[in-house]
């Protein structure tokens, strides 16, 4: 495995489109590019260089007088070295907001980071993760990369929506036709922090 990544430019644009939304009644989220040493997602990124980005949204919910506010924010990591590509997102809700727990091909196909998905195995836990494997491609690729999509979520919010506080998802992949190291991503999954 190369020592050192960067990021592949179409699934970085792909992060960025993943973090574009429309919530409620704000305006569309648009995140920035930032240092990694900004954001509170952690990872042993084995001496490699990620690339980060970062932004909040906000809007009013619907209710009496005029409803409350609410805020989010989200932060997206790429890695890619040709032999390993990594994206993930880190969801925090904010004041007033709760993410709703979804199953995890749900989590990864709403993201806009794989222009299709195939061949999805049956999830199982791995390090507190929910993780399943499948084949994904992304726009500048016309391979099937060999993936595992992971989803954890974290802070359960009590109350009349019950939900969570923080939802961190992504995919681990490597290129078609190898098989997932498991002890590495193993080693991944441990080292994440938020």
């Amino acid at each position: 495995m190369s020592d050192q990544f960067s990021a592949h430019p179409a699934l970085f644009g792909l992060a960025a489109a993943a973090v574009l939304l429309g919530l409620g009644a704000g305006a569309p989220l648009r995140a920035e590019e930032v240092s990694c040493d900004e954001i509170d997602l952690r990872f042993d990124a084995g001496g490699t260089s990620p690339r980060c980005e970062a932004g909040t949204d906000s809007g009013r919910n619907a209710g009496s007088a005029g409803g409350t506010g609410w805020t989010s924010k989200y932060e997206v990591v790429v890695l890619d070295s040709g032999e390993l590509s990594i994206i993930m997102q880190l969801d925090r809700a904010g004041r007033y907001t709760y993410l709703s727990r979804s199953e995890l091909r749900e989590d990864v196909d709403v993201e806009p980071w794989f222009t299709d998905s195939r061949d999805w195995g049956d999830p199982y836990k791995l390090e507190g993760y929910e993780v399943q494997e499948f084949e994904g491609t992304w726009e500048g690729t016309s391979d099937y990369w060999t993936c595992a999509g992971f989803a954890r979520y974290s802070g359960y919010v009590a109350g009349g929506g019950a939900g969570y506080r923080d939802r961190l998802s992504g995919a681990y992949c490597v290129p078609a036709g190898q098989k997932l190291p498991p002890d590495e991503l193993r080693k991944f999954l441990r080292s994440l922090r938020y």
